[in-house]
């Protein structure tokens, strides 16, 4: 739509990032099983509290996941206005769980990954890079976008690190 609309410039736009949700723990605690849609569920029922942010992720979760899943009223999910404060909310108590992308889960201290969820359930968010079309420096932009979607060691080093991959399309 942004191309339609003239807001990109035509051939700029590069996939150079995804990020999948996953659920993270406090530091220390138990990681549960999430293998698969039955031990996710079972994960979520033991857990009882669950935090997302209120961003697409988790609303995905409240609107896809956890109808699926047909959980009990005893399961809450709270999302939390990002995803900052999710996981404040895990490492004070208040939740048990954490959902939400993994490029937000590993940048926070006191949060282990579990792991991500099961693919039947997973939402993947890619990150996109393009020219804004009214740019008054079109050609560092592209120079930007031409590293970001390079293979260098370094470049693919800080997307892992990130909780992210390179794209395969």
């Amino acid at each position: 739509g942004l191309l339609t609309q003239g807001k990109v410039a035509e051939g700029s736009i590069v996939n150079v990032g995804r990020s999948y949700v996953a659920v993270g723990v406090r530091t220390g605690a138990p990681k549960p099983d999430i293998g698969n849609a039955a031990a996710l569920r079972q994960a979520l029922i033991d857990a009882g509290r669950v935090v997302a942010p209120s961003s697409t992720s988790g609303r995905f979760v409240r609107d896809q996941v956890v109808p699926k899943l047909n959980l009990p009223d005893t399961v809450t999910l709270t999302l939390e206005a990002r995803g900052t404060e999710a996981a404040e909310a895990l490492r004070a108590g208040r939740a048990d769980l954490s959902i939400g992308p993994t490029s937000e889960l590993v940048q926070e201290t006191g949060i282990e990954v579990v792991g991500l969820l099961p693919a039947d359930l997973q939402l993947v968010q890619t990150f996109t890079a393009a020219i804004v079309g009214d740019s008054t420096a079109p050609e560092a932009a592209g120079r930007l976008i031409e590293f970001l979607s390079s293979d260098t060691d370094l470049l693919l080093a800080a997307i892992r690190r990130a909780g992210m991959e390179r794209p395969r399309d």
